[in-house]
């Protein structure tokens, strides 16, 4: 079971440079089975030849790995941050997409409040990736009480009790009100120093074309949070 743990559940080449004839440097992503984090892996690979005598590239020990969400936060002040307040998503850059709304995430002061209807495990994934622990204390979402099942509840309830080790507060609603649900249209990450229209986690996660747009008109987060029910008693 140990040794599983550490096996590749998932990994894609964000960038690779050769720097000399038989030596390339890769910056990966990397998820490990059992691990809910994403890693991002920087190492020096070495050319070389597999059974059957195909070229292939060895991984070395010369590199580095370490935690997405950190990885952004050292970097964000010098190369990431220089963003501007609008943002079209494509379906060739990916990883560009998903980058642009951690960049907003790891952004948040204080509280991040998040209403999408159709909010999923991506958006679970976004979130564990990119908050700052240090600067947000209280995390609320607003979703669809019908994209909430067993699976979900279940991962909800892995990353509330890491958020609460770290001394977040995290919460999920359900938007119960149909009449309430029926008058939201759009999707809104709200912190006190930001307010942004952004697409539903899965159009993210799918890389369709869409937006990311700063507004300065906030929502009535709380209005609709009073209106609203936990999720673990929507599941039974």
């Amino acid at each position: 079971m140990a040794e599983e743990k550490f096996k590749i559940e998932y990994q894609e080449i964000i960038k690779e440079v050769k720097v000399k004839s038989y030596e390339v440097v890769r910056l990966k992503r990397v998820k490990y089975i059992g691990n809910n984090y994403y890693f991002i892996d920087i190492r020096f690979y070495q050319r070389g030849y597999d059974n059957n005598e195909n070229e292939i590239y060895f991984p070395t020990t010369k590199g580095i790995q370490i935690k997405e969400g950190l990885f952004y936060r050292l970097l964000e002040k010098y190369f990431l941050n220089e963003q501007s307040d609008n943002k079209l998503l494509l379906p060739k850059t990916p990883f560009s997409n998903k980058k642009a709304v951690r960049n907003i995430i790891s952004s948040c002061r204080e509280y991040i409040y998040w209403v999408d209807k159709y909010f999923s495990r991506a958006g679970l994934d976004l979130l564990a990736d990119s908050i700052n622990v240090q600067e947000v204390k209280n995390i609320r979402i607003l979703m669809s009480p019908e994209k909430v099942n067993v699976k979900f509840l279940s991962l909800y309830k892995d990353l509330e009790k890491e958020f609460k080790d770290k001394g977040v507060k995290f919460e999920i609603r359900g938007l119960t009100d149909r009449r309430l649900g029926a008058d939201i249209h759009d999707r809104w990450v709200i912190s006190k120093n930001l307010c942004y229209n952004i697409p539903s986690t899965d159009t993210i996660a799918r890389g369709q074309y869409s937006e990311v747009r700063k507004t300065e008109n906030f929502p009535p987060f709380h209005v609709w949070w009073r209106k609203s029910k936990d999720i673990k008693k929507l599941v039974k």
